[in-house]
């Protein structure tokens, strides 16, 4: 089973990130994406917000914040939408403890540790991080996992993952095993760096007059015309797989359309939004926690 992995920040999630899922679908079995989610700090004397920095809305000194709230309520919309979209084919996996980038490492010492053979895992002194993922996968089983191709942007390929890999292997057995499975060709990287108009074609089958436009904008532009209410240009960069329902939804979270119902809310406590697919999922993933734990 060739598994894909896709990670970012996604502040917020547009059409160009959708591409770049696409093209990890395109390539993989199953794929896993982290959905980064920035976390709103707190004074541990007193329980107050702290100053936190969030992404803003424009560039005005009063710029609305797209805070961990707001965050919260598009990923678990994105979540719902994403994974209907491709049902046992995708689980998107919200990360606010660890950054995806860590989350994508640990798979990748998962897989390394799983290449080696017994004589190399007795000798093994570090600890072997544990990855809570797959839980919305049909049939999927991380010792089937013969292959891995991370889907990362080529400023991330350069200046993290490729200099992290190397890091690693320096100073541990499963960064050199890590190191080894790139070189063998078992983990690789895509960026579509190469193939824009790939990109374009995979969003193509789902959004009519797709361009490189669609793939090339950035969070702040899509923030910039959130901040504007611009909604006609905003759309252009929601991705059409979602329902139109849950575009607006989106929509009016991003504009700020629905922030006098948001700022009721007590401003030292964060409610996510919990669906009957929310809690089925975190049935799951304890389930699947647990059965981790026992296996030890």
């Amino acid at each position: 089973m060739k598994l894909g992995l896709y990670g970012g920040g996604f502040k917020p999630f547009h059409t160009g990130h959708f591409a770049k899922l696409l093209l990890a679908l395109d390539e993989a079995d199953k794929v896993v994406s982290f959905f980064g989610l920035k976390k709103q700090k707190f004074s541990k004397k007193t329980g107050k917000p702290l100053k936190t920095n969030f992404r803003s809305f424009g560039n005005k000194p009063d710029a609305r914040l797209f805070n961990q709230e707001m965050q919260e309520e598009v990923v678990s919309i994105y979540e719902d939408a994403l994974e209907s979209a491709f049902p046992g084919s995708l689980d998107i996996v919200p990360s606010a403890d660890e950054t995806p980038i860590r989350k994508i490492f640990n798979v990748l010492s998962n897989f390394a540790y799983q290449n080696m053979n017994e004589e190399e895992k007795k000798e093994l002194s570090e600890e072997i991080p544990q990855v809570s993922m797959g839980q919305n996968l049909e049939n999927f089983n991380m010792n089937d996992v013969d292959e891995i191709v991370v889907v990362v942007g080529q400023e991330e390929l350069d200046g993290t993952y490729l200099d992290g890999i190397n890091r690693q292997a320096e100073k541990s057995e499963v960064g050199r095993k890590i190191k080894d499975l790139v070189d063998s060709g078992k983990i690789r990287f895509e960026t579509g760096a190469a193939d824009q108009q790939r990109l374009v074609d995979l969003l193509g089958r789902y959004r009519e007059g797709a361009s490189e436009d669609h793939i090339l904008v950035r969070g702040s532009d899509v923030r910039s015309l959130a901040a504007d209410r611009d909604v006609n240009s905003l759309l252009r960069y929601i991705p059409s797989v979602v329902p139109e329902d849950q575009r607006n939804q989106i929509i009016k979270i991003l504009t700020g359309e629905d922030e006098p119902a948001r700022g009721q809310k007590s401003e030292s406590f964060f409610m996510p939004i919990i669906t009957d697919s929310t809690l089925v999922r975190a049935a799951a993933r304890f389930t699947a926690r647990k059965k981790i734990k026992e296996s030890v």
